[in-house]
């Protein structure tokens, strides 16, 4: 393990001081397998030899002779946590002080508190701080199983309402550090910087296993004096979080006494623990937090906590500052003057705590790092000058795979794209594959695709796309089209903004941009607190849906597409936008830049939320076309034909009396309709007031000469009953 750190650290070929490189190991948890074996084999022939008319035990020992350990000097470390460092110090030749500490559980966490002193006070440059702990035998499991600790389900469900115990796990880890200064002059890929670290203890307490509210907030409080930073600043924090009912209320009470006294909001901290992905490692969960944590602040990543149904009730969530995440969040900070900030807490049974702060590296010495070369899918493109050989190349690539190929598939994409680029004009196949195990049968529904022997639309539902000849060939254009209000959800564009630079930092800028518009970021809305009821899911929709904050949320969100798909290399010819996407479009086209967007989006929302009043009324989807749809409603009163969307789908608007009667005559007639999601009746005389105060604000804007065509929407004629819709 202290080998792949030095490796990821980039000390595999590079050189550094050895003779001042410290080793501090956490380990602990009693006897290991090893240990355990070579405690019977002494203990046999005495036991049996101390009562009469037992078999001789010298005699029992030799006939298992060849199933128990032979000993040799390298079997201490197997047997003595205390010379696991020295192992490790032996083999790499480093020179600085070795020594394993054991604070049970808080083991590997109190081993990275002594390795930052190390470095505090100079005694050495470089510091390998690990932890281990794969005492995984049956002395051990009796132990938790009469301590009534362990979970019946095997599973660690951390802050959940049904949480029944631990789950027990192994694990061997190993981080390098060294101080700030050095790591910069060094050029060191930097995942995070210690702020930092302070351990207590729990003192006269009730009973050995008991957590310990007033031990637990020392330490948390004495590690942000420490760091010489709020609590009020940190965003993300990986708890002990063993999946104890009690345990994990006691915790979050001890955070919330420390957190809501230094002015953290409801809802602002993201709590989680690495102990619902790989179980309880004890001795090594510490490092493993803190190494999951560092992760997540180096990649931008709010990670997610299994298992989390129903939060537990009794910790507080919704009135405290945490909330459990559910599922991997971009991190957005752009309205904030401080780097991205996190905790970690790791505490042993026998009373210990310690808490650990740390933060982002916000400087850009070193190129950043995609959060993840594992995404959900990935795009795999072929181009080729005729499809004999296309054919070929997928040939070879299945019979690579039949014959045991593993590539992984970021590779495999990127490989692929390098040689389709290096190719112009012929054939193109594209995939969207999910998994290394689906892309064998992928492949045969291409070849298929190429012989004619399926139609292009099944295969391209299993993602399979092919096209004689690159589809802007010949003069093709190339249309980019914004969408407007009612396309807006929570958790839009997640996934991309967590793997996509140019994504992140246009949402981040919108932040920043819009930070006296909202009491919290635009990205709160986007991307809010994990939502477990119905009612939650449903209140977070209806803010998103508002229109003063839809608008701007859905100008930012389609600017981060655009700016993605340029750096891609995809550039538009024209560009159109449904309703309000007009705004993106002449964004696009360079006609209004970023900035003025952003406040045309927020008074486009706010003139029309005002003009609707307390009838903001609704809008209405018909599978039919407008003759048709306008033929049903004839003779109702207060409906709009808003929207003429295409042949096949007419949107309505009016207000709720007026599309519930709608609505029932529509249904009367056998037409699909459905509500869509707005806040109010967009191009209707319902927001006509609008006009006046967006018109004058379109005129302070400055729109400048474009750089391709934008094409308008037209207004839709209207039935004589209710007027011309709003343009």
């Amino acid at each position: 393990m202290t080998k792949r750190a030095l490796r990821d650290a980039g000390y595999e070929r590079r050189t550094y001081p050895r003779e001042r490189t410290a080793v501090v190991f956490g380990a602990g948890g009693g006897s290991s397998d090893l240990s355990n074996a070579f405690g019977f084999r002494g203990q046999l022939a005495h036991f049996f030899s101390a009562k009469e008319g037992l078999p001789d035990g010298r005699q029992l020992l030799a006939q298992i002779e060849d199933t128990l350990p032979q000993w040799c000097e390298d079997t201490f470390p197997g047997v003595l946590i205390n010379v696991i460092a020295g192992r490790v110090a032996n083999r790499f030749n480093f020179g600085g002080a070795n020594f394993t500490v054991d604070a049970a559980c808080a083991s590997s966490l109190a081993a990275v508190d002594a390795a930052v002193k190390e470095l505090q006070l100079g005694h050495a440059d470089v510091a390998i701080a690990g932890g281990a702990d794969t005492t995984q035998d049956i002395f051990s499991y009796l132990l938790f199983s009469n301590s009534l600790v362990l979970s019946p389900r095997g599973r660690c469900r951390t802050f959940d309402e049904t949480a029944d115990g631990i789950a027990i796990g192994e694990g061997v880890a190993a981080v390098v550090l060294k101080r700030l200064a050095d790591a910069e002059r060094d050029g060191d890929h930097i995942y995070a910087v210690i702020r930092g670290i302070a351990g207590s203890s729990d003192g006269r307490a009730l009973g050995l296993t008991a957590p310990n509210l007033a031990g637990q907030a020392r330490a948390v409080r004495m590690a942000y004096e420490h760091a010489q930073l709020s609590p009020a600043t940190v965003e993300l924090v990986e708890a002990h979080g063993t999946g104890t009912a009690v345990g994990d209320r006691t915790e979050v009470e001890a955070l919330a006494s420390i957190y809501q006294a230094a002015g953290a909001s409801v809802g602002q901290v993201a709590i989680g623990s690495v102990k619902s992905n790989i179980g309880h490692t004890k001795c090594a969960a510490g490092l493993a937090s803190l190494i999951k944590t560092a992760r997540a602040i180096d990649s931008r990543v709010l990670p997610p906590t299994l298992h989390v149904e129903t939060p537990n009730r009794k910790a507080g969530f919704g009135t405290n500052p945490f909330y459990p995440n559910r599922e991997p969040r971009p991190w957005l900070d752009g309205r904030h003057a401080h780097p991205r900030r996190a905790a970690v807490s790791a505490f042993g049974f026998g009373g210990t705590n310690f808490h650990l702060v740390m933060e982002e590296y916000a400087r850009d010495h070193l190129p950043k790092r995609a959060a993840t070369v594992h995404r959900s899918s990935e795009l795999l493109v072929w181009r080729a000058a005729d499809g004999a050989e296309l054919e070929r190349e997928l040939t070879r690539l299945i019979d690579a795979l039949a014959a045991g190929a593993e590539p992984e598939l970021h590779d495999l994409a990127y490989s692929l794209s390098l040689r389709a680029g290096r190719r112009s004009g012929g054939v193109t196949l594209a995939i969207v594959v999910a998994s290394r195990e689906a892309l064998p049968e992928q492949l045969a529904l291409a070849l298929e695709l190429l012989a004619g022997e399926v139609q292009p639309e099944p295969a391209a539902l299993k993602g399979v796309y092919h096209a004689a000849q690159p589809l802007l060939a010949g003069g093709g254009k190339l249309a980019l089209l914004f969408p407007g209000q009612g396309s807006q959800t929570p958790f839009m564009l997640s996934e991309l903004a967590v793997h996509f630079e140019p994504v992140r930092e246009t949402l981040e800028r919108a932040d920043v941009l819009l930070t006296e518009s909202f009491p919290q970021g635009l990205s709160h809305y986007l991307y809010p607190p994990s939502a477990y009821s119905k009612e939650d899911q449903e209140a977070q929709a209806a803010a998103l849906t508002a229109t003063e904050v839809a608008q701007p949320a859905l100008g930012a969100c389609s600017t981060a597409m655009l700016h993605l798909l340029r750096a891609f290399g995809v550039r538009g010819d024209l560009a159109a936008g449904h309703s309000y996407g007009e705004y993106v479009a002449l964004y696009a086209a360079d006609s209004i830049d970023f900035e003025t967007l952003l406040r045309l989006s927020v008074a486009r929302g706010r003139a029309i939320a005002d003009a609707g009043g307390d009838l903001h009324g609704g809008m209405v989807a018909v599978r039919a076309d407008a003759a048709a749809t306008e033929e049903v409603l004839a003779g109702l009163d207060g409906i709009t034909l808003a929207n003429l969307n295409s042949p096949q789908q007419t949107v309505i608007a009016g207000s709720d009396e007026a599309l519930d009667a709608a609505l029932a005559r529509l249904k009367e007639r056998g037409l699909q309709a459905r509500h869509v999601p707005v806040a109010c009746a967009f191009h209707s005389p319902l927001v006509a007031p609008a006009a006046d105060r967006l018109h004058a604000a379109l005129e302070q804007a400055g729109f400048g000469p474009r750089t391709f065509p934008v094409y308008s929407n037209p207004a839709p004629r209207c039935s004589s009953r209710s007027g011309r819709a709003a343009s």
